[in-house]
């Protein structure tokens, strides 16, 4: 027989294996940028989800570094989208 406390250990047991803290947290994160993607735009939003999303999953030790990566990153996908692809970002 289940009782009801069994049922909900059980419970929290499969929604920790399935929804780990990290998945989330970055989905969060996802909407978070996809909220911030109309008023700021691509470049200023995904400029902040890069650092955010670099900060959160390698930690506050590489925040300095999380700044410039994101700026290239998103450089070369500017580039390649506007001039290559001829793509107008929104």
């Amino acid at each position: 027989m289940v009782t009801r406390e069994s049922f909900f250990q059980k419970l929290n047991y499969v929604f920790r294996t399935v929804f780990p803290k990290q998945i989330i947290v970055f989905s969060g994160i996802i909407i978070l940028y996809m909220i911030l993607l109309v008023p700021l735009h691509f470049l200023v939003s995904s400029f902040l989800f890069l650092i955010v999303s670099m900060v959160y999953f390698l930690g506050l030790k590489f925040a300095k570094s999380a700044i410039p990566l994101s700026a290239i990153v998103l450089f070369v996908i500017y580039v390649i989208f506007h001039y290559i692809f001829r793509i107008v970002l929104p």
